[in-house]
């Protein structure tokens, strides 16, 4: 397992069981990782308590819970290094990449993924899906998406005709977000398709799916103009969203408001709007504020105020980059050519 061979310690192979059992990073499954943790602090076994905590902290840098993935990891790294196990020392290495993602220590982010991959430490099928996963992460965070999709196409290459399911919906998923950032929605949709029909064939509980995979579909399909087609699945993520619907969920409702919106469907994008605001006014960013102008603008479009419609648009499109994405940009000066068209103001349309 992982690289070791058939291990014969009893807290070795629990400790191994663990690292490899981990694929959605639920509560139950930190927590027992975390029990595995606790019971090997004392053992002989630096291998075993080194997975353990591996293990841990590998869950805790994925929930972003940064400050106790940096004492895990560096726990499992120093175990690993007190016994030569350059193996379990470079896994550990990669996954403090994500913590100084969290960080915003992007240069050392990347520096912490990359090498690994440049060692002869022959890892594990699934180990080194890891390696090119985490590499992925950190050329997204640093907003380079050709080196994303490099690293993401190779992690899909490892688990493509495996049985895990869910790992293959999320290295897919991936990929369709960053041919989004690409601005190559056919791809993106077709990516985003795929990787939410893995999730419904491998989760057997509906609370697991991963809706943001949903939501890029209505997404991409907006983007398309193809608001129709959006609007089917839009009614099956609220319908999902109104049953469980976790803090993280917010952005969501983005998409949401102009599909219902460009579908005069008022009250829904109404609701949506209303979720949009309430889920993200702790973390209320400007990109986060010009999403929720531009759902405004859009409702009042579909109210046939095209005026007003054209008074928050006009505004959006000439904000920084950094506090206005593209497709709001796009979407804003959509808005200002249909509502000045609508005006017979066909000049400004």
């Amino acid at each position: 397992m992982s690289g070791l061979g058939s291990a014969t310690d009893p807290n070795l192979v629990e400790a191994l069981a663990a690292w490899h059992n981990v694929s959605t990073y639920r509560d139950k499954e930190f927590n027992d990782a975390m029990g595995i943790r606790a019971a090997l602090r004392d053992t002989a076994s630096h291998k075993a308590y080194g997975w353990a905590a591996l293990t841990c902290g590998r869950i805790a840098a994925t929930r972003q819970q940064v400050e106790l993935a940096e004492i895990l990891l560096s726990e499992s790294l120093g175990r690993f290094c007190m016994i030569g196990d350059r193996y379990g020392e470079n896994l550990a290495i990669s996954h403090l990449a994500l913590t100084h993602v969290s960080r915003r220590s992007l240069d050392r982010a990347l520096e912490f993924a990359l090498r690994p991959l440049a060692t002869d430490v022959e890892f594990s099928y699934g180990d080194k899906f890891l390696l090119h996963n985490n590499a992925a992460r950190c050329y997204w965070a640093r907003d380079e998406p050709h080196p994303t999709i490099l690293h993401l196409v190779l992690a899909h290459d490892l688990v493509k005709n495996g049985p895990d399911l869910l790992r293959r919906s999320v290295v897919v998923g991936n990929i369709g977000a960053t041919l989004g950032n690409m601005r190559e929605w056919e791809l993106a949709l077709i990516a985003s398709t795929e990787a939410w029909q893995l999730q419904l064939d491998g989760c057997k509980d509906p609370k697991d799916l991963q809706l943001s995979l949903l939501g890029n579909i209505v997404g991409s399909n907006c983007r398309l103009k193809r608001y129709h087609v959006a609007l089917n699945d839009a009614d099956d993520l609220l319908q999902r969203l109104n049953l469980m619907c976790p803090p993280s969920a917010g952005c969501l409702f983005e998409n949401l408001v102009e599909a219902f919106a460009m579908n005069h469907q008022i009250e829904k994008a109404r609701h949506c709007l209303d979720r949009f605001r309430t889920l993200t006014r702790e973390i209320l960013t400007p990109s986060l504020r010009a999403s929720i102008k531009l759902g405004e603008a859009l409702i009042f479009e579909a109210e046939m105020d095209h005026r007003s419609a054209i008074g928050i648009a006009e505004q959006l499109p000439f904000h920084h980059k950094a506090d206005v994405t593209h497709d709001v940009q796009d979407s804003a000066a959509l808005i200002l050519a249909r509502c000045h068209k609508a005006l017979g103001q066909h000049a400004e349309s």
